[in-house]
């Protein structure tokens, strides 16, 4: 969910210097597919599938 609250379902995301790019499953109503989006505009990024662990660390996450 983005700080504005709008809702995007991804198919692949890639995270970048300050930047993630979502691409969704289905295109929006002007047909986009791709979406580049600040970082500080993300308040909530949800995983609908268990993620490995190795996924986890790619992220820069450790337990």
């Amino acid at each position: 969910m983005t700080a504005q609250g709008e809702q995007i379902v991804f198919a692949n995301f890639s995270v970048s210097s300050g930047c993630i790019l979502l691409e969704r499953t289905t295109p929006d109503a002007m047909g986009g597919r791709v979406i580049l989006l600040p970082i500080e505009n993300l308040a909530v990024f949800k995983f609908t599938d268990t993620l490995s662990e190795k996924a986890i660390k790619d992220l820069g996450f450790h337990r």
